[in-house]
């Protein structure tokens, strides 16, 4: 990443991929990674202790973050094309959680 960064220009063993990545791929990758790092994600605690995260995959706290929190509600009154959009973003995320129930997005137009 040093050469990226400070030297601008790529590492020599830097290869763009020849077709798109897939969920396949990712997921393989980020099993390789989790495998290679056995500490568990999480930060310390003010007394210095470290505190594991919880979960996020498969939970439902996660999704409405993700999909209620972040989506700006305003979104929920557009028109067209867009609202189409809107509904296959909201569609798609939920299909990751189908076990929680749809959220409705309510955050804020800034986001």
């Amino acid at each position: 990443m040093t050469s990226i960064f400070r030297d601008q220009k790529f590492a020599p063993n830097w290869f763009r991929r020849s077709s798109p990545g897939t969920l396949a791929i990712i997921t393989n990758s980020v099993d390789q990674v989790i495998q290679a790092n056995r500490v568990p994600p999480g930060a310390n605690a003010l007394n210095g202790t470290y505190i594991i995260d919880q979960g996020f995959v498969g939970d439902c706290t996660f999704y409405n973050s993700l999909a209620a929190d972040n989506v700006p509600g305003i979104l929920l009154n557009t028109t067209g094309v867009l609202k189409d959009n809107v509904n296959f973003l909201l569609n798609a995320i939920h299909n990751l959680f189908p076990t929680c129930p749809p959220a409705v997005p309510h955050g804020a137009a800034n986001v």
